[in-house]
């Protein structure tokens, strides 16, 4: 099972952002188009999962929750 704390690391590498409030828009703190790709690379190395691009949406992206709600899809599966 994947702990939300690693996932949260993740995040903050990638928007080099201390994240307190997981409802915040990672791209309102620096996260960009780039660093979704980023993102998504490291989160699926580090997990051993494979994010389907249809995924990739807005809101699937608008806050951190999101981001770890869809990760723990693929860990579930």
């Amino acid at each position: 099972m994947i702990h939300t704390e690693k996932v949260v690391k993740i995040i903050e590498e990638v928007i080099d952002t201390k994240v307190l409030d997981y409802s915040i828009n990672p791209f309102n703190h620096g996260l960009d188009s780039l660093g979704v790709l980023k993102l998504i690379t490291i989160l699926e190395e580090e997990l051993s999962i494979e994010i389907d691009d249809n995924d990739l949406t807005v809101e699937n992206m608008s806050s951190v929750n999101s981001i770890i709600s869809m990760v723990y899809k693929y860990v579930n599966e």
